[in-house]
């Protein structure tokens, strides 16, 4: 009799403690560094279409907060503060506005031109170029020709705020 007791209390335990305890979006996440000379980091996830997932971007005590989308499994983001030491997060959404850190990674970022961040593709602007020229069958210089069309696409996405 004892032990059936003993085994209804743990069971009843158990099952208190699993409606109870908070359940995490169940991501997989990679900060990519390579491109770092170029201003930017990548981050490579997979993560359910209804989890609220968080990218934090922190320098000399500034911190930038990005929505991950969840509709693409690779976002490249830009470190726009300058020269030196980074520290990137990915933050999962465990209730309301708390956030619990997942991963962390420090990068330091030297020896750049400041301005080539901005020249990059990232996530709320995906650079998408397309050149198209169109011009007689001639010995003309096709860039000083005047029938030369030149066009470029960009797409800008702004995300839900």
């Amino acid at each position: 009799m004892r032990v059936i007791k003993g085994f209804l209390i743990v069971i009843t335990t158990m099952f208190v403690l699993a409606i109870t305890i908070p359940v995490y979006a169940e991501g997989t996440y990679t900060i990519d560094t390579r491109q770092i000379h170029n201003g930017i980091f990548s981050v490579d996830y997979s993560i359910g279409k209804n989890d609220k997932v968080k990218l934090m971007v922190q320098k000399d005590g500034t911190t930038i907060y990005y929505d991950l989308m969840g509709d693409n499994d690779t976002e490249v983001f830009p470190l726009q503060m300058g020269e030196g030491s980074y520290t990137i997060a990915v933050l999962e959404n465990i209730s309301g506005n708390r956030y619990k850190q997942i991963i962390k990674e420090t990068v330091e970022l030297a020896n750049i031109n400041p301005l080539d961040v901005f020249l990059q593709s990232i996530q709320i602007i995906k650079v998408k170029s397309k050149l198209v020229c169109n011009f007689p069958r001639s010995s003309v210089n096709p860039l000083t020709h005047p029938h030369v069309n030149i066009r470029v696409t960009i797409t800008v996405k702004i995300p839900n705020v």
